[in-house]
């Protein structure tokens, strides 16, 4: 996900540039022999290239092939000073797109038709998402209205950060419009996407046909009675499989309607009849909270086998004595949340046995939050069980069913530590090192099944900012699974914690990969930034030379060569795989560091922070938190199934945005990371074969590499305490995100053919979440997809 991919040697392409509005150029190309291609294209201003972009967007008009083989690239101002002439070809010196447009244009101009500063990303569903800003008053923020016939229907106003402005002096010029929750009734109805003097945007009018369970439920809705039944369930089966590559979206303006919709309660299952579920009741609650808690118990389809509230300085006991009165499991629910009827139930049903006589040592499941209008609201939706994530914020047991197999060993583990306190943090602690030492189950339920008070804290770290005893119990925890590991409260996000995972008393020494071809700039910082401003003591640092005829770069290299730096030439053509696995072979370190040449550093001890994670013998590979100079974040871990692909997440926060549940600001598991800035061991690159020069000479090598780490029970972790700046993915328009490569059929394939039926749906993303790159990761709800209940 860090290259565009190239355009086939002989191509006859049609498009055009439609003009340059502000410093946005937009136009676009298509070559009717090859439909399903999206053209990487290059972007020359008076005879110098400065940009790569790639015709995957849509276009409204003309609208050639499928609609998505437009293009829109903010030019950087200094680009633009002074420019008379551009022009556009495909990459590679390919032949020319279009006339080139003549600056300044002196020619009389004619009204536009459309707003020229705007752009409407619509992928279906219920959410619109794009930007807009008034090139009049730029520092205006638009209000972007939707339109059907001549009534407005939503509004919103266009300030949110939004990647595709982030050479712009101000990104908050994004929007994220939510279409009315009766539209996803199936129907199909045109929508006018406009600013606020009536003006369409660019890609207004959309066409809005959707069904809230998705096609396959429209077929057979729509279905002939009558009909033949065969090719009815054929086209159901593939209008499911659609609606896996083409996910519909609302935004969470729409929680209350979608809570009501999806997350009805299932059948009872006869399975956990009989089961004996204890309920301990801990926490602080008003009288009010404390009632609907205990009704919510009186209310379930699976009766509690017993329940009792908590001695807070001995929960220990409290739980060996719903043992001895034979519970099978305990359940510990806060007296300030309720359950829904299904809960326990559903909880119980997750502890069963599975196949292979697998089962599950406890269970959590999502959650939500009473609004304070009495509407659904602030959803929980959780990844699969974590414990770097947990280290940092607790959103995982509250609610939880623990299984009386995990207790025992839980109390067992108190019984030999006297000096950890008995508390409701200390055996949390017991309970999660159990897990961990025992390598134990843990089952995610992914429906919504207890409802936290209007009055409960908005976020897991504004929870855990009640718990002051958490440091001290976490850092026994982290201290019987790794000695010397410490933990420190967070800053940026009150309540959180960041974890300091020790690192060997001799550092492994570790080898830098950077590609590069030219670019003397880009390539200057890097190398300046590795040599002179990261703390560590044993570095090998080697380019792989694609190529480079500049004549700098070539006198930089020699500079290099005296500074220790080696350089591998490999004059074949480009392939980013190859370039990688070349750089591995003749690498001496321990572990290696696969580096872009646009990465930038921002603080001395970004390797050691990530070496402290690479060491642990659970971890395969290591992402940083990358930036845009604009402070935006161009790289927080990886979400696999977005479009049926892979997408970058947090493209819509900025470096000291919180995130969803506080996510910018804690470590997490991924099941991809980019390779722009990874670090592994570099037994496990060989054992694992590398790269794959074949099937990924390009685009998403670094997914499929590290998912094929994850096939070995290895974690990929991300940290956001390694901070770097990754430079030029803003330039060359954003080409490593899921609105971009999802479009090429072709790389789509080949992700599909080796992960498509594993990785539907990611184990580190909910379901629930929505799954297209419009709206960006972490953004709204999912219409129309279906997941299991519980993994």
């Amino acid at each position: 996900m860090t290259e565009l991919s190239q355009a086939p040697a002989q191509v006859t392409v049609q498009g055009q540039i439609q003009g340059l509005h502000g410093n946005v150029l937009e136009g676009w190309a298509f070559d009717p022999a090859q439909p399903d291609l999206r053209l990487a294209l290059e972007v020359v201003i008076d005879g110098a290239s400065v940009a790569l972009v790639r015709a995957d967007t849509y276009q409204h008009d003309p609208l050639a092939g499928d609609g998505f083989h437009g293009f829109a690239l903010q030019l950087q101002p200094a680009w633009l000073s002074g420019a008379r002439r551009i022009a556009v070809r495909l990459a590679n010196e390919g032949s020319w797109i279009g006339e080139p447009l003549e600056l300044p244009n002196e020619k009389p101009r004619k009204a536009e038709a459309q707003v020229p500063g705007s752009q409407v990303w619509y992928g279906g569903g219920l959410a619109v998402g794009g930007w807009v800003w008034d090139d009049i008053t730029p520092g205006r923020h638009v209000e972007v209205r939707a339109r059907l016939g001549d009534q407005i229907v939503a509004r919103c106003l266009a300030d949110l950060h939004h990647p595709a402005l982030i050479y712009r002096a101000d990104a908050d010029h994004g929007y994220s419009l939510e279409l009315p929750w009766q539209f996803g009734d199936g129907e199909r109805r045109e929508v006018h996407i406009e600013d606020d003097q009536g003006r369409p945007l660019q890609g207004s009018p959309i066409t809005v046909c959707c069904h809230a369970d998705g096609l396959g439920a429209l077929v057979a809705a729509h279905w002939p009675e009558q009909a033949d039944p065969a090719p009815r369930d054929l086209l159901i089966r593939l209008a499911r499989d659609y609606d896996q590559r083409c996910p519909r979206s609302a935004g969470f303006g729409h929680y209350p309607q979608w809570f009501a919709h999806y997350q009805r309660a299932p059948q009872y299952p006869e399975a956990v009849t009989g089961s004996r579920i204890a309920v301990l009741l801990h926490g602080d609650a008003d009288e009010t909270e404390r009632q609907a808690c205990l009704d919510s118990l009186s209310q379930q389809r699976l009766p509690p086998f017993t329940q009792a509230v908590v001695d807070p300085a001995d929960v220990s006991t409290s739980l060996q004595l719903l043992l001895e009165e034979g519970a099978e499991a305990v359940l510990l629910q806060p007296l300030d949340s309720r359950l829904l009827p299904h809960a326990l139930d559903q909880l119980a049903l997750a502890l069963q046995p599975k196949e292979a006589g697998k089962q599950a040592a406890w269970a959590f499941a999502d959650s939500d939050q009473d609004g304070a209008d009495g509407l659904r609201s602030n959803p929980w939706f959780k990844p699969s069980w974590d414990l770097d994530l947990y280290l940092g914020a607790d959103l995982f047991t509250a609610g939880a069913l623990f299984g009386r197999d995990i207790i025992q060993r839980a109390v067992r583990l108190l019984n030999a530590a006297p000096e950890l306190p008995r508390d409701h943090e200390g055996v949390l602690a017991a309970l999660i090192l159990a897990t961990e030492q025992d390598n134990l189950g843990v089952a995610r339920v992914t429906q919504v099944l207890s409802h936290r008070s209007a009055n409960s804290p908005a976020t897991p770290a504004a929870c855990d900012a009640g718990k002051p005893q958490r440091l001290e119990r976490l850092t026994w925890l982290v201290n019987k699974l790794h000695p010397g590991t410490r933990l420190s409260r967070q800053s940026k996000l009150p309540g959180a914690l960041r974890t300091h995972w020790p690192l060997p008393e001799r550092l492994p020494k570790v080898s830098l990969i950077i590609p590069t071809r030219d670019a003397y700039k880009l390539l200057h910082a890097c190398m300046e930034g590795l040599l002179t401003q990261t703390d560590y003591p044993d570095l090998e640092l080697i380019i792989v030379d694609n190529q480079t005829s500049d004549p700098q770069t070539l006198e930089y290299f020699d500079e290099l060569k005296t500074r220790g730096v080696r350089i591998l030439p490999h004059p074949y053509p480009f392939n980013y795989a190859t370039l990688n696995n070349v750089g591995v072979e003749f690498a001496t370190g321990e572990y290696i560091g696969l580096v872009n040449n646009d990465i930038e550093i921002l603080h001395p001890d970004w390797l050691k922070e990530m070496m402290s994670l690479a060491v642990r013998p659970d971890v395969g590979a290591v992402g940083a938190k990358l930036l845009w100079k604009n402070d935006m974040v161009q790289h927080a871990g990886v979400v696999i199934g977005i479009n049926g692909l892979a997408a970058h997440t947090g493209n819509n926060w900025l470096r000291n945005d919180p995130g969803y549940l506080g996510f910018n600001h804690l470590a997490r598991r991924q099941s991809a990371c980019t390779t722009a800035c990874l670090i592994l061991r570099r037994d496990l690159y060989l054992q694992i074969e590398g790269m794959d020069e074949v099937r990924h000479p390009v685009a998403f090598n670094d997914v499929d590499m590290c998912l094929r780490i994850n096939e070995l029970g290895l974690k990929i972790l991300w940290t956001p305490f390694a901070e770097l700046i990754h430079a030029e993915s803003a330039s060359r328009g954003k080409d490593s995100t899921a609105d971009k490569a999802a479009r090429s059929k072709r790389e789509q394939q080949l992700l599909l053919d080796r992960w498509g039926v594993k990785y539907q749906f990611d184990f580190c993303y909910s379901p629930s979440l929505n799954a297209d790159w419009a709206l960006g990761t972490y953004n709204g709800v999912s219409i129309g997809r279906q997941a299991s209940d519980a993994d």
